[in-house]
Formats: C-alpha cells, sequence, structure tokens
C-alpha cells in the first residue's frame, strides 16, 4: 500500500525519532543535564509534561536530525531531482531501521 511504500522510503533513523517522541509524549523531558532533582528542585519530584515540554522535546530532536547525514543527504537529493534527477530516494546512513543503534537514537534526544 502506499502508506508503507512511503514510511519505506523515508530515513530510518528520523521514522524511530518520531515513533519514539509519540511513544514517549507523555514521559517528562530528560535532558544532558539531568540530576535526581525534577521541578522545583526538590529530590524526586517528576516535573509536569506540558504541551510546551513535548514542543520542546520535538524540537530538540529535529534540531539534531538537521545535524545528521540522513538531512544532509536528503537536501542533496532534493536539490537534485528539482533540476531533474532520477533517484527515488536518498541514500540514507542506514538501509533499515534494524540498522541503527539503540545509542544514536538515544543521542537525539539528549537536548540542553
Amino acid at each position: 500500500n502506499g502508506l508503507l511504500r512511503g514510511m519505506e522510503s523515508q530515513s530510518p533513523l528520523a521514522l524511530l525519532a518520531t515513533h519514539r517522541l509519540f511513544r514517549e509524549g507523555e514521559r517528562p523531558l530528560k535532558t544532558k543535564s539531568s540530576n535526581s532533582k525534577g521541578a522545583g528542585g526538590s529530590k524526586g519530584s517528576v516535573p509536569k509534561v506540558t504541551l510546551e515540554t513535548r514542543m520542546e522535546r520535538e524540537k530538540g530532536v529535529q534540531m539534531e536530525l538537521f545535524q545528521r547525514t540522513d538531512f544532509k543527504r536528503y537536501v542533496q537529493w532534493k536539490r537534485d531531482t528539482d533540476k531533474g534527477g532520477t533517484q527515488t530516494k536518498p541514500q540514507w546512513k542506514h538501509r533499515t531501521i534494524r540498522d541503527v543503534s539503540k545509542d544514536e537514537l538515544d543521542s537525539l534526544f539528549l537536548t540542553s
């Protein structure tokens, strides 16, 4: 079906990041500077998840993706196809989602 083909043509890293964003939507935002103190500074408290924290998480992941190889390859592919190129999709760093390491995916979610 068209939806599946569309998903299969996307960056495996970006697909996994999107899936994780949906899955973790209700979880508190983790940051590089996270410690055992949550919002309000009391040990063990959990920051409230809001639309703002969700948007902050999505922005952080998107900014990380913009710095990665796949985004650069997408931009080059788009430029080439706009000039008449015939490549059907960019050559992603990873062939499938199984090729993406947990560490690489986790690194997208460490915002400052």
